[in-house]
């Protein structure tokens, strides 16, 4: 027995049979009242009768006024269910004792009505009381038994899955309080004329309980939740109050109203507390939302009944609506609640619990209806088959679209994002691989904030506040806070989704890989190739031409097919290396050119090194840029300045040659294949004017 109740899905069945147990417990002793078969109202200060339910009132008129019973007048406050909002402990004692001979009168074997028609005509009827069909109960007393049922058990559903947590035991307690005070209040909705003053006493004097005790755990729920304001202990005194007042009230001491003025006071304590947990949320978005809804869910219901039910009596004035209907205000703090639990996970709960509601609501929705429809006259088979029949068309795809729409989110297929895998993998560069994967990842879980880490698998941290994502191949493992930008929390099927999502990208890029490998290979052997017979027959070239103009050429030649050679090099240079080639060849070439050289490059320059293809790229730009300068502006200084840290190279190139606007420029082959070079390692070439001087700007990031 011990494991079975260890297992929320079994408490909460324990929980709704012991619901279902007491409801049909109050049905029982609803339909055991004797019954004259009419329901009465009160109009204009006068009982009448307000429809006729079963043969034995059938001699008596509807609309017509009740006057006596066995001689005792009837008044229009014997049908008072709230008389403790408005008499006094003296005027109560009165009311309960004409309750009792009422009801001792309605025990008997024959009952003697005097009503008088609508030409106030007086008649008297003989009526032999009987037990009161189910039909006939008030709609007061299905709303309050259906709201207290429904409560407690909302309640006890966040609990059974948080137990631990201070807002949940203060939740369940509150509706288990909400609970005690329903039943007495829809037992005394049940009456149709009268029940026992006594019965009547014990049924009040429970639901006062239940209320200063549900006033005593709705405002430690606002003290707990979300953050804890006031150490748990140190709330005890609400509940030693809630009973002092109750036991005040028992005895007839102090005010009638005792009750309800513990109630408004409650409500005080938990508009403050609620501000004060808002001020501290401030900065914590998840906090934040999740209170909003939680403030809108509990105040619109609590605010709701202050106004209409518990200030009225404190000013002297009757309540504007009766307790039996007022209890739907707390459930649509409870329902509120609810529906909260999945958008900004009240109490932290995650989806799945919803499975458990559902399931519930299902077998809740097959016994109702089996139970209506042999109450209005169908065979037990026969209703147990239009039961059955009716669940399945209506209320099962019902139930599927809800928790598609509560529930389940969108997530896309994997189908549907291999063309952004396959974009992120192959991606030119490493950093536009990267800005790839995290703009994925962003719009697939929106969070507030997303960070590297060296997480080396997937896992949900502090209870769904953030997740962690395993990196694959070169991208690093990053950590998500905050999933829905602070509206939800991360669930273990996002954790799922996210690794198997790493691995497929892994996988992908091990494929790049290996084709790579292969391309590499390649582009060994062509390299190879060129530099034994192309580069062996311009060597050659050049020594037939030495000491002619066209010797130069032959160089020139000689060096851009060691730079091509080079690009196809698998194996990365160093950026200290590469920039002492790159000085070399550009002093060279301005000292043949009768020019000066001034190169100023970082002091300490970041430990990384340059891809084959990068190398030669930024060689090719840096040499176009210095031969268009000694072609075209015949300069006698060129500044080369070589910035560099760990995420951007820059390399600026001047000189003091003859000068033309740069916006009257216009991009021949030269410009257009520096900018096309750089555009494939995601940089950029720019063109400015600086101090008398034409400055080209070459950018490239390094990661």
């Amino acid at each position: 027995m011990r494991q079975f109740l260890a297992k929320p899905t079994y408490q909460l069945l324990t929980i709704w049979l012991l619901c279902l147990a007491a409801s049909a417990g109050a049905i029982w002793f609803a339909t055991h009242q004797p019954s004259l078969g009419m329901n009465f109202k009160v109009s204009e200060g006068q009982v009448r009768v307000a429809k006729v339910t079963a043969a034995q009132g059938a001699a008596v008129a509807p609309g017509a006024r009740l006057l006596r019973i066995n001689g005792m007048d009837i008044r229009a406050g014997d049908l008072d269910n709230d008389a403790d909002m408005t008499l006094n402990f003296d005027g109560l004692t009165a009311y309960y004792a004409r309750l009792n001979t009422l009801d001792a009168m309605l025990h008997g074997q024959t009952v003697t009505l005097a009503w008088a028609d609508d030409q106030d005509a007086v008649h008297e009827t003989v009526i032999q009381p009987q037990p009161r069909l189910l039909g006939s109960l008030s709609a007061a007393f299905w709303v309050v038994l259906l709201v207290g049922d429904l409560c407690l058990f909302i309640s006890a559903w966040v609990y059974v899955l948080k137990p631990r947590d201070w807002g949940a035991r203060m939740f369940v307690l509150s509706g288990l309080m909400l609970m005690v005070s329903a039943y007495p209040t829809a037992i005394m909705y049940s009456r149709e004329l009268a029940l026992s003053g006594n019965l009547f006493r014990a049924m009040l004097l429970t639901n006062h309980f239940g209320a200063t005790m549900y006033g005593a755990t709705i405002a430690p729920m606002f003290l707990l939740y979300p953050k804890i304001l006031v150490s748990p202990r140190h709330l005890l005194w609400l509940p030693v109050m809630a009973a002092a007042t109750f036991i005040a009230e028992l005895a007839e001491v102090g005010d009638e109203q005792n009750s309800i003025v513990f109630m408004a006071a409650a409500m005080l304590i938990s508009v403050i507390a609620a501000v004060v947990q808002w001020r501290l949320t401030r900065e914590q978005p998840l906090e934040r939302a999740s209170l909003r809804w939680f403030l809108l869910a509990t105040m619109v219901g609590l605010m709701l009944l202050t106004v209409t039910l518990i200030l009225p009596p404190l000013f002297g004035l009757l309540p504007l609506i009766s307790t039996g209907y007022a209890f739907v205000f707390f459930l649509i703090m409870y329902v509120g609640i609810a529906l909260g639990l999945r958008k900004f996970r009240l109490f932290d709960l995650d989806e799945w619990a919803y499975r458990i509601l559902l399931w519930m609501a299902g077998a809740t929705a097959v016994i109702a209806m089996d139970i209506v429809l042999v109450a209005v006259g169908l065979e037990q088979t026969i209703s147990l088959s239009l039961t059955l029949l009716l669940c399945g068309g209506l209320y099962f795809p019902f139930r599927q679209w809800l928790w598609q729409r509560i529930v389940n989110r969108q997530t896309p297929s994997f189908e549907s994002l291999l063309p952004e895998l396959s974009a992120i993998a192959f991606a030119a560069t490493p950093v536009s691989q990267r800005e790839r994967w995290e703009a994925l990842l962003r719009r697939l879980h929106d969070p507030l904030e997303l960070k590297t880490s060296d997480a080396q698998s997937g896992a949900i941290l502090d209870e769904g506040l953030r997740m962690q994502v395993p990196g694959c191949g070169t991208l690093p493992a990053y950590t998500l806070h905050y999933a829905g930008h602070g509206a939800r929390l991360f669930s273990s099927r996002d954790a799922i989704f996210a690794a198997s999502l790493s691995q497929l990208l892994e996988q992908i890029m091990s494929g790049r890989s290996s084709y790579e490998q292969g391309v590499a290979q390649e582009r060994l052997r062509i390299g190879r190739d060129l530099h034994d017979n192309i580069g062996a027959r311009l060597l050659k070239l050049i020594h037939h031409l030495r000491g002619t103009p066209n010797a130069e050429v032959a160089r020139d030649a000689m060096k851009d097919l060691r730079t091509a050679i080079a690009s196809m090099d698998t194996r990365p240079v160093p950026l200290r290396n590469a920039l002492a080639d790159w000085r070399a060849e550009a002093d060279a070439r301005c000292e043949v050119a009768g020019c000066r050289l001034h190169w100023q490059q970082n002091e300490e320059l970041p430990a990384v090194e340059l891809a084959p293809r990068m190398k030669a790229t930024l060689e090719s730009v840096v040499r176009e840029i210095i031969t268009n300068a000694l072609k075209h502006a015949s300069p006698k200084r060129i500044d080369v300045e070589i910035s560099a840290d760990a995420h951007v190279l820059r390399a600026s190139v001047c000189n003091d040659g003859e000068i033309t606007d740069p916006l009257t420029w216009k991009d021949g082959y030269g410009l257009r294949s520096m900018r096309g070079r750089l555009e494939e390692l995601s940089g950029c070439l720019h063109i400015a004017p600086a101090q008398d001087k034409v400055q080209l700007i070459a950018e490239v990031p390094l990661l």
